[in-house]
């Protein structure tokens, strides 16, 4: 294993910043999905944020890189995290805003194939075959050099003007970019010409970031793209992911999950080989070591909840203080659950607006209805602790999406239909361990002596579920600017008082980039330079629209921090 400086910490939460050979490095290998990440079949890898699905997709991607002169399959990693540039062209006309999308998707992944095969690989491209034909041209190196400005053109598409002047200054990139078949044609000629065996498209945060109309173009191009020599495997997350009509989940991709069971036998195993992978490259791993016993780390592992993400971010908190005593890790714990993985939640709403009266109003169902229940029930002396609750199935889709957002977040994790006590059949779900841990619902003692069936139940008819189904419904209303009249603007696209064109009322994009860059996490950047950021640039737009110069001309800021830097703007608007 490589050594690093004195200042590298391991223990970074995005992908991205870890270089090629960490990645190889740190991935812990549990015999799970390798298999599937590399044959030709297409795949839905499902996960919470942080479930590893990046990491997964890196590693594989970099294994076939390795082994490509023997099997001569192509990986095209492509990530779809700047998608919600996007979102800047403010029109009604949804057929400009599809092709902006088709356009913009099509030349990522062009961008990428191009990439893979010349970097990464050292090949050259025939630019007589394929490329000849799909542009109708031989310039092939002016259209190759034209791609990133042509990505970052389509990124800033504000009105009709700006797509007349796209199309005038890229036409061969423009015509060219729009047709899903003829693209594909483009591809497997590509895969004859170069003697490629097959191409795995891995698509990371397409069904992430991406507002919900993009989420079914990107599906469509999906489907059509795949075939017995192109695999596409893309990172999905429950709830949020929309497929779309044309797009069957069963028919036309498998699906994997990577989300772990928070109590399961082997998970010890898994963070103790991913704790082993990283603590030697780690400038501060006395600390750890020091901090790290037996009793804490367990609690660390099941108050990560079997999620990586959360498991670096506690580490992280660990290895600040010489000396962590039992009541400074209780602390940790408490902030992890009421800040961090309830933030998480919150956040939820930032790209999906439509959510956002499910995941409020979620948030109070956990916090004022089950968390006290969950306290009072394990007051009793019991021999097996609860921490379940269940839900009947019949309950309403409105109740039932706001337990999907909890889901989605971590904050509960369906388990299982089992019968109620009432005789019906109901959902059952488990509370995040870091909530019970720091909401005195369990202790660490407790962990494999729960009672999933001696559950608090619910049934559809419930009052319960009615006051919180009503809080929803009501969050749902909203004025309309223009008559002022009370409307469902998740129902309607028109005030039906005054036919108002409700549609624009909110762009998330814009309202995320007026935030102050104080809302950015930047891995591996102290107080200073944040203070030297914010001194120049105020809010995240300012940043995010900067010059890589502009930046760089801020004390302390180099080529590795800039990059930590547009990593943090990425994360932060993709929610």
């Amino acid at each position: 294993m490589k050594k690093n400086n004195n200042n590298r910490n391991p223990w970074v939460i995005n992908t991205e910043i870890l270089s090629d050979s960490e990645i190889k490095n740190y991935f812990v290998d549990n015999g799970k999905y390798l298999l599937e990440l590399q044959d030709n079949e297409s795949y839905l890898i499902e996960g919470c944020r942080g479930s590893g699905k990046t990491m997964l997709m890196k590693y594989s991607e970099l294994e076939l890189l390795e082994n490509f002169e023997e099997t001569k399959i192509l990986p095209i990693y492509i990530s779809f995290s700047d998608s919600l540039k996007l979102d800047r062209y403010n029109s009604n006309d949804d057929s400009s805003k599809n092709e902006i999308f088709i356009r913009w998707s099509i030349s990522k992944i062009i961008k990428e194939l191009i990439a893979t095969y010349t970097k990464k690989l050292g090949y050259e491209i025939d630019m007589n075959s394929s490329f000849e034909r799909f542009f109708k041209s031989n310039s092939h190196k002016t259209i190759v050099n034209d791609l990133p400005t042509f990505i970052n053109d389509l990124e800033i598409i504000k009105d009709e003007i700006d797509i007349k002047n796209i199309s005038i200054n890229y036409e061969l990139l423009w015509d060219r970019t729009v047709d899903i078949a003829y693209f594909k044609q483009f591809i497997n000629e590509f895969i004859e010409k170069h003697h490629i065996s097959n191409i795995i498209f891995y698509f990371d945060e397409a069904a992430h970031t991406l507002f919900p109309y993009q989420q079914e173009l990107f599906f469509t191009i999906f489907k059509k793209l795949k075939s017995n020599i192109i695999a596409c495997k893309a990172s999905v997350y429950p709830l949020i992911t929309h497929y779309g009509n044309d797009f069957q989940q069963s028919q036309d991709a498998k699906k994997i999950s990577v989300d772990k069971d928070d109590e399961s036998e082997n998970l010890m195993d898994f963070f103790q080989s991913f704790y082993n992978k990283r603590i030697h490259d780690d400038s501060r791993k006395e600390i750890l070591e020091n901090n790290l016993g037996d009793e804490t780390f367990k609690t660390i592992v099941y108050s990560s909840s079997g999620n990586p993400r959360r498991f670096l971010n506690l580490i992280e908190k660990i290895r600040q203080d010489k000396k962590i005593t039992k009541a400074k890790l209780t602390s940790i714990i408490r902030e992890h659950s009421h800040n961090e993985l309830w933030e998480y939640h919150t956040k939820l709403v930032q790209g999906n607006i439509d959510l956002r009266g499910y995941a409020e109003v979620g948030r109070k169902f956990i916090e004022e209805y089950i968390i006290p229940k969950l306290q009072d029930a394990n007051k009793k002396p019991r021999d097996r602790k609860v921490r379940s609750f269940a839900i009947e199935s019949e309950a309403n889709d409105d109740f039932k999406k706001m337990l999907k957002t909890l889901e989605y977040s971590g904050i509960i994790d369906f388990k299982k239909q089992l019968q109620l006590r009432e005789g019906n059949v109901g959902n059952y779900y488990t509370l995040n361990l870091s909530l019970c841990f720091s909401e005195n619902i369990l202790t660490i003692n407790d962990i494999g002596r729960t009672d999933l069936n001696n559950a608090t139940s619910l049934t559809a008819n419930s009052p319960i579920i009615k006051k919180y189904t009503t809080k929803i419904l009501e969050l749902f209303s909203s004025n309309c600017p223009k008559c002022k009249a009370r409307v469902d603007t998740n129902s309607h696209k028109f005030c039906p008082n005054c036919g108002n064109d409700l549609r624009g009322i909110e762009n998330v994009f814009e309202k995320m980039l007026s935030h102050s860059i104080d809302s950015l996490k930047i891995q591996l950047i102290g107080d200073k330079i944040r203070e030297r950021l914010k001194n120049k640039f105020h809010i995240i737009k300012d940043l995010m629209d900067a010059e890589d110069g502009e930046i760089m001309k801020i004390q302390a800021v180099g080529v590795k921090r800039l990059e930590y830097i547009r990593i943090a703007i990425k994360d932060y608007i993709s929610g």
